[in-house]
């Protein structure tokens, strides 16, 4: 069908949850997390006791009630600061600058990523990082992101495994495709990373040339549910965003909850079907339709029930048209692989007709033996006595 999403984005934190909590905060790192984010982004400096920071600039002051130069302290100094500007009389008036292993403790085995953007320019913050990394092991859990050729450089010597993405802004200008992909090669081809874009400047042309030719793209960063709306429907593998609640009840993929039973000739199943949410929660849908893969089928389709009338391999999908921002785009579910018997009952997993008459008999008759058990034993008592 028409706007059919095979691949959601991923809704990605901007330093947490900003427009809420203080940024790259812990408490807006969680925050984000619950509103629906797949994936934080965060940035870092090395400290004099070579810990990672947390922190956008380079000085505390725009976020800070001191003005310090987070690579000229240690850790424990810093940690000392109030992040708070802004939110001085709100609950979160107590952030503290957290540190890269504090977010590890915080996010290890959830399901979440880290976008971890390197803003130092010291080299040894590419072995410190990677050594945090490994005690958490959290490999599968992090990306990096930078500015910084040269750290991109590194990091590929240190941790070519790593998955990194080169942060740019102007390379793609919708003029000439040709042009804008033989930039996008010189600047992102050699550290084999993905492209993260400022948002501005670019569309339909610039993302159709990137993902043909295997390109992930992750614009940054959007601030309003105009701008979140024109980029979801983009192809675009993630949105990094000041506000990831703006997501946070978006469907992003269908669930069904009653298909591992069994079904006959005859017996119909009714599904039972549910949305998944970027906020991580399930929402009851009913508006769906059924559609057949499999050939040589007649079953009988009724909204969201289906009647099999024939025994035999049948794989179908179920489709839900969502809505976002006032635009529908259609979810398909997973494919569904069911066998169905040649035995017909009816309403095999529903209403079992065609078993009722065993199953009747079998109560009965561990009725009977229950019976006859109680009434043995009274019967003994009776005669102990």
């Amino acid at each position: 069908k028409e706007n059919t999403m095979t691949r959601l984005p991923l809704n990605i934190g901007h330093r947490g949850l900003p427009v809420s909590a203080p940024e790259n905060t812990l408490e807006g790192a969680k925050l984000a997390y619950e509103s629906g984010a797949d994936v934080i982004e965060l940035d870092i400096y090395q400290t004099t006791d070579d810990q990672i920071a947390i922190m956008h600039d380079a000085t505390t002051g725009r976020t800070c009630n001191t003005d310090l130069y987070i690579e000229n302290f240690p850790l424990s100094t810093l940690q000392n600061l109030y992040c708070n500007v802004g939110f001085e009389n709100t609950e979160y008036r107590n952030c503290r600058i957290p540190s890269l292993e504090e977010y590890c403790k915080e996010f290890q085995d959830k399901d979440v990523r880290l976008f971890i953007e390197i803003k130092s320019y010291k080299d040894s913050i590419i072995p410190l990082t990677k050594s945090l990394i490994e005690k958490y092991d959290m490999y599968d859990q992090v990306s990096f992101i930078s500015f910084i050729d040269k750290q991109l450089g590194n990091l590929n010597e240190v941790w070519p495994e790593a998955t990194t993405g080169f942060l740019t802004n102007g390379i793609l200008d919708e003029k000439s495709s040709q042009e804008d992909m033989l930039q996008v090669r010189n600047t992102i081809g050699k550290y084999n990373a993905t492209l993260n874009p400022g948002y501005s400047g670019y569309g339909e042309n610039a993302i159709i040339a990137s993902l043909s030719r295997g390109i992930s793209v992750y614009p940054w960063s959007l601030s309003n549910v105009s701008q979140y709306s024109a980029f979801f429907f983009g192809g675009y593998s993630g949105l990094t965003g000041d506000d990831c609640r703006t997501l946070s009840s978006v469907a992003k993929k269908v669930v069904l909850n009653n298909i591992d039973k069994e079904y006959a000739i005859g017996d119909t199943l009714s599904l039972d079907a549910s949305v998944l949410r970027y906020d991580r929660t399930y929402e009851n849908i009913k508006n769906v339709s059924i559609e057949i893969l499999s050939d040589d089928r007649n079953d009988e389709i009724d909204g969201d029930k289906i009647t099999f009338s024939s025994a035999g391999n049948i794989k179908f999908v179920v489709n839900y048209e969502a809505k976002f921002n006032g635009n529908s785009y259609n979810l398909y579910s997973d494919v569904i692989d069911m066998d169905i018997s040649a035995e017909s009952h009816a309403n095999n997993g529903n209403n079992k007709k065609g078993c009722s008459g065993s199953v009747g008999f079998s109560l009965f008759f561990v009725s009977f033996l229950s019976a006859s058990a109680t009434l043995i034993f009274v019967l003994m008592k009776r005669k102990q006595q």
